[in-house]
């Protein structure tokens, strides 16, 4: 099997809105989602298995949104945005592979 993982990174400014979309160019359904937030270091992945979350190991919790397809990943969850990888004012990173 000659199997090659294709990686993306990338950024965004959090606005607080529920399930945004972020545009990660892989070309396929990213297989992992690594986010980070700029300065205050806290992480968060994003998982699928049929559905989609937002995992939070800093509460730690589960937030849902949309499956990621062939051009983007989401987060934001109305719950709770700050723990959910797009609140107002904070700036995030984050890197795909697919």
């Amino acid at each position: 099997v000659n199997a090659r993982a294709i990686i993306t990174t990338g950024g965004y400014a959090g606005n607080s809105t529920a399930d945004r979309a972020i545009a990660h160019g892989l070309g396929v359904i990213p297989k992992f989602v690594f986010i980070l937030q700029v300065f205050d270091y806290n992480i968060w992945f994003v998982g699928f298995y049929n559905v989609a979350y937002i995992y939070a190991p800093a509460v730690p919790s589960f937030f849902g949104i949309t499956i990621p397809d062939t051009t983007s990943f989401h987060v934001g969850n109305a719950g709770s945005y700050p723990n959910s990888a797009n609140v107002t004012g904070k700036s995030y990173q984050w890197v795909t592979i697919g």
